[in-house]
């Protein structure tokens, strides 16, 4: 008799701690026993973490105690089919189709429907950043209308959509789809995909859950749901159906918890695919190309520049190539010496002309300091660099417009390009260039025979028109001894404006 009791007392025990366990894989999903069983201790089978995001305290304000509604509505779902729903805070619906591509991207495109009990609400979809992925937003719909409220944010985690447009409560349809660069992960002849559905944020449980995995061909491979921040499989939890093309369709079986993330994971043959063609790597280095393309137009543009300033025969008086040049820039560039005496005469001169030379005050303190010799460089150079530099900017502008841009390397490439390119030219150009031009202008000016009958008005226009240039050659007192044949007070001109 006490074997017997003793058996009895065994498959009792036994029984009981199956129905244990099962109560605890029924209750792993279970929305309505969520909150109750997240502090007890698990001990059997497969365990969900889920991680609720930190809170931060705020003071205590008093608050009217807000007007419970309770009772079920009736609603439709995304797909047409009439239902009730609970007037409480969560989503009715969480569909999710996934297109894999063949150059390893991800088109993605998620319906959710969710019941607002708040005064004021946003939308906000988050997900967690991924090494060598880019997400960008490609369309947004509220119900089946576009709309332009949606803005995307990064933080150095998450990448974030934001409808800004208020939603008092009710109950919403929101369709929006995403691009997500290289989701698939190559290594040796496998191609993995870790992907999540809802993010690591959505906060509201969810009663209907599904998702749709086309592929671009049939592939052999495995796939799989796993739930919470620890990426645990619970088989039970969801149902899958293969059509004969290979594409998956995931339907989970019980509500799904606020906050409790889903992913697939899939690893398929490398197979699934395509190898890049021609057009696809033209494509794919359109930006490098452009890069290209504005580096050898700057080299070719300087060369050109170059042959034209050495080969570029001007009239006996240039001065329509050297109007532009500031006296100083000359004085520097055929090695003449900046001395304060120059700069003394240059603002005399300044004094009677009609069109002065503006010289910065740097000049003064120091004629050869620092900023003398970039204000030099930039007034030869000047035309050079807006040009490249218009050359650059077009360059980024058709980089935008294709959907391609420059990276940070490549433009501080073309800038850094940009500034040698202009040294090469005024050391090896622009300044042989200057030298030839103002010794041709001296030397023709010193032979000018001025016929008789010129009057004093001219012939002082004249003497101060070619002053600066017969000064910057250290040729003033030639230019003046020439000028007092036809105008005696040509000697005394700057004194007497002195006086």
């Amino acid at each position: 008799m006490p074997i017997k009791f003793l058996i009895v007392c065994v498959i009792l025990c036994f029984n009981l701690s199956v129905m244990a366990q099962q109560d605890v894989h029924n209750d792993l999903l279970n929305l309505a026993k969520y909150k109750q069983n997240q502090n007890n201790t698990y001990t059997g089978g497969a365990f969900v973490h889920i991680d609720l995001p930190e809170k931060q305290k705020q003071p205590k304000a008093f608050k009217p105690t807000p007007l419970h509604l309770s009772g079920t509505y009736p609603i439709t779902t995304p797909f047409g089919q009439k239902t009730e729903a609970a007037f409480v805070p969560h989503a009715t619906d969480f569909s999710t189709i996934i297109q894999i591509l063949s150059d390893g991207s991800v088109i993605m495109e998620q319906t959710i429907q969710f019941v607002n009990t708040k005064k004021a609400d946003h939308f906000v979809r988050s997900f967690k950043k991924q090494n060598q992925t880019d997400m960008i937003l490609l369309k947004a719909l509220r119900g089946n209308t576009p709309i332009n409220s949606v803005k995307t944010s990064e933080t150095q985690t998450h990448w974030r959509i934001t409808d800004e447009t208020e939603l008092p409560s009710g109950i919403y349809a929101y369709t929006v789809s995403y691009l997500i660069k290289n989701a698939l992960q190559i290594k040796e002849d496998k191609a993995y995909l870790s992907l999540s559905l809802t993010g690591d944020e959505f906060s509201l449980p969810v009663e209907r859950f599904s998702a749709v995995m086309l592929l671009p061909k049939k592939a052999a491979g495995t796939h799989t749901l796993t739930f919470g921040s620890n990426n645990v499989s619970v088989p039970e939890a969801f149902k899958t159906q293969t059509d004969d093309k290979g594409n998956i369709t995931y339907h989970l079986t019980r509500p799904l918890p606020a906050y409790a993330e889903v992913k697939i994971n899939a690893t398929f043959d490398k197979d699934i695919l395509s190898l890049p063609t021609f057009w696809d790597n033209l494509l794919n280095t359109v930006n490098h190309l452009l890069f290209i393309v504005c580096l050898a137009a700057l080299g070719i543009y300087a060369l050109l520049t170059r042959l034209y300033l050495k080969y570029h025969h001007s009239d006996k008086f240039p001065l329509k190539e050297l109007k532009y040049y500031s006296p100083l820039a000359l004085r520097y560039m055929t090695n003449h010496t900046l001395s304060a005496s120059f700069i003394q005469d240059l603002k005399a001169y300044n004094r009677l002309s009609k069109h002065p030379f503006w010289i910065p005050t740097f000049f003064e303190k120091s004629p050869l300091n620092r900023q003398a010799k970039i204000f030099i460089f930039l007034n030869v150079m000047r035309k050079y660099i807006l040009t490249m530099l218009l050359m650059i900017g077009l360059t980024l502008f058709q980089a935008v417009n294709t959907g391609f841009s420059l990276n940070a390397i490549q433009i501080v490439i073309l800038i850094g390009m940009v500034i040698l390119l202009n040294v090469w030219l005024f050391k090896t150009a622009e300044k042989p260039y200057i030298k030839k031009k103002m010794s041709d202008l001296i030397e023709n000016v010193l032979q000018i025979t001025i016929a008789a009958g010129a009057s004093k008005a001219s012939l002082k226009a004249l003497f101060l028109r070619f002053y600066p240039y017969a000064l910057v050659m250290d040729k003033q007192n030639e230019w003046c001894r020439l000028m007092q044949e036809y105008h005696p007070d040509i000697e005394n001109i700057f004194h007497k404006e002195d006086k």
